[in-house]
């Protein structure tokens, strides 16, 4: 397993298309990258009670190689990167202004809360019931607005 880790790794520090393919070489597959030998299976490695065949196997290797080669490429890709940052900057700042927009929101609620219970509170006043105490009702109003 090491020396087939290796093998992948120096072959894909080379130049080239990074193709994987099978080669039938009796009594097993030889699994390469750009026609190059990456690893071979033997029939030994196919278990026969999950259903396997000397077939099946291979090319679940061989695509899970390609799949492997192709997300190493896309992670040495410059571009692939800038991608990705632009993509999470752009997330953060959507976040920054809905976190901004509640905030305000917020405000606005908060302000138009206390502009109608110290209208409410003057009705009263005005009326000669001084039921509510004007400071309770604005601290009560900022509890509420803090859970």
């Amino acid at each position: 397993m090491q020396r087939a880790r290796a093998r992948i790794e120096q072959q894909l520090e080379k130049p080239g298309r990074h193709e994987v393919s099978l080669s039938h070489v009796p009594p097993g597959v030889l699994v390469q990258i750009d026609g190059s030998g990456s690893f071979y299976i033997a029939p030994e490695d196919i278990d026969p009670f999950q259903q396997e065949t000397l077939d099946s196997v291979s090319r679940q290797a061989q695509q899970a190689l390609q799949m492997a080669i192709s997300e190493y490429e896309e992670s040495r890709n410059l571009r692939s990167l800038l991608h990705a940052a632009l993509y999470a900057l752009l997330a953060t700042l959507a976040y920054a202004c809905l976190l901004w927009a509640v905030w305000k929101l917020r405000r606005i609620v908060m302000r138009r809360s206390l502009k109608f219970a110290n209208a409410k509170l003057a009705e009263l006043h005005d009326v000669g019931s001084a039921l509510i105490q004007r400071e309770r009702l604005h601290w009560l109003i900022l509890k509420a607005s803090q859970m």
